[in-house]
């Protein structure tokens, strides 16, 4: 791995951290859980007494942002 590979490692998950910190707690909870924790939806409504549709929806709402906020870094990554 090379020194940019790092930069550009380092500057992904600074962006993914900014844009986390944007969205509602709920959707941050649901992305975050289940894509980084390793959580299902269904251990995530088990634990919380929420519905499964409850949480695919919030996992979904955030996946949305997350999407559309990080694509110009998903560009410029590509233009590199």
């Amino acid at each position: 791995q090379t020194p940019e590979d790092d930069y550009l490692s380092a500057l992904f998950w600074e962006e993914l951290e900014t844009a986390l910190d944007e969205l509602p707690a709920t959707q941050c909870e649901a992305f975050v859980k289940t894509e980084l924790q390793g959580y299902s939806i269904k251990q995530l409504a088990q634990e919380s007494g929420l519905g499964e549709q409850t949480w695919l929806s919030r996992k979904h709402k955030a996946v949305l942002y997350l999407r559309v906020r990080l694509h110009s870094l998903y560009d410029q990554l590509i233009e590199q």
